[in-house]
């Protein structure tokens, strides 16, 4: 609580806003909509991920976050 009131703080004075934290609630899983296109490229497979909310195509950034969980859902099943 206290580091998020540091850095709200922060976040605050470079915005020139007042910033105040009451509580943090207890975390919980959100599941955000993605779709996936898969297509041969190379003689491989490759993939595009398109943001389902807001229609826009992700790029190299959130790439080695697809992999990292298309490796751990490989895994888990």
């Amino acid at each position: 609580m206290q580091e998020y009131r540091w850095l709200m703080l922060e976040h605050g004075l470079r915005n020139k806003r007042k910033v105040s934290i009451r509580a943090i609630s207890e975390p919980e899983r959100v599941h955000y909509p993605f779709w996936v296109a898969y297509f041969k490229k190379r003689g491989s497979y490759d993939f595009k991920a398109l943001d389902a909310v807001s229609g826009e195509v992700q790029g190299i950034k959130m790439r080695k976050v697809f992999l990292a969980a298309f490796r751990q859902m490989a895994q888990a099943g």
